[in-house]
């Protein structure tokens, strides 16, 4: 069963839905196709923090790190918005320093701030090139940890690659970036009270900033923009997996989640999956 657009009345009432919306639907595969839910263009208003903004938390708990900035940056205290320095060009260790944060020599008064690029495509953690700003936050224990503050967008491009092959068709991109769209939302209204909404690795979605956007799956991003799932006028909760082993898990077991879509079933989609069968030796001690 693939879910429909149910028309309003009149005519006049309908919403446009671009052509994009029905080529989505075409090729959904099985996975996608059992959610009955709803699908409606994305509108922003009402959402907590900045609207069509993610919170990654890319480092957590660390000592120090790598950041190249190339260009003007300045750091800003995010207690009070003040600027407390400007500079151009930074290749440096970031730690921990007794008033707060040190970027190698330069010693920042706080214990969070945001440091903004003028050229959101050139700043680099460990490597790593990232869209966007970051938020440094100085822990109690005395540690660091880092988030990527960036517009939801580019979020589901850096994460995309690494959920589905790039080679895939494109259709099961589109259908992937639309769950990973409304999986990023309705992790972010429910992390609100955070500092972060999702983390970078398998415990949210792996996420690799700009390092990891491919051509065909940007191309997905783009053609789906704005796209989510909803259910019963609310964000979905799109949990997802790479084989399920025959039967899917009902999420109430899991997580506060009480839904008929996600209520656990038969699946025989993925029995060709590697990772269908395994085993596992387990001593008796």
């Amino acid at each position: 069963m693939v879910p429909t657009l149910k028309k309003p009345k009149t005519k006049s009432q309908r919403p446009k839905i671009p052509h994009k919306i029905k080529e989505i639907f075409k090729n959904l595969n099985f996975w996608f196709a059992v959610l009955l839910v709803d699908i409606f263009i994305l509108n922003f208003n009402g959402y907590a923090q900045s609207p069509d903004y993610i919170r990654v938390s890319i480092l957590k708990d660390v000592s120090s790190f790598r950041l190249k900035i190339k260009g003007l940056y300045e750091v800003v205290d995010l207690k009070n918005n003040k600027i407390f320095y400007q500079g151009k060009n930074l290749n440096t260790t970031v730690s921990v320093s007794k008033e707060g944060i040190a970027l190698g020599p330069i010693k920042i008064d706080a214990v969070k701030v945001l440091i903004k690029s003028d050229d959101p495509y050139l700043v680099m953690v460990n490597g790593r090139i990232l869209r966007g700003n970051i938020i440094l936050l100085k822990t109690n224990n005395l540690r660091l940890s880092v988030i990527n503050h960036i517009k939801l967008e580019d979020y589901v491009k850096g994460v995309l690659y690494h959920e589905v092959s790039h080679y895939w068709p494109l259709e099961a991109l589109k259908a992937q970036a639309v769950v990973v769209r409304t999986y990023a939302l309705y992790q972010r209204q429910e992390n609100r009270q955070k500092d972060y909404d999702v983390t970078s690795d398998i415990y949210s979605q792996v996420y690799g900033g700009k390092t990891s956007e491919r051509y065909r799956t940007n191309i997905a991003v783009d053609e789906t923009e704005g796209i989510i799932l909803t259910h019963q006028g609310r964000i979905f909760p799109t949990y997802y997996h790479a084989t399920c082993g025959g039967y899917t898990e009902d999420a109430s077991v899991l997580w506060d989640v009480d839904i008929p879509p996600l209520k656990g079933v038969v699946c025989n989609f993925c029995k060709d999956s590697p990772h269908f069968s395994w085993q596992e030796v387990i001593s008796i001690k």
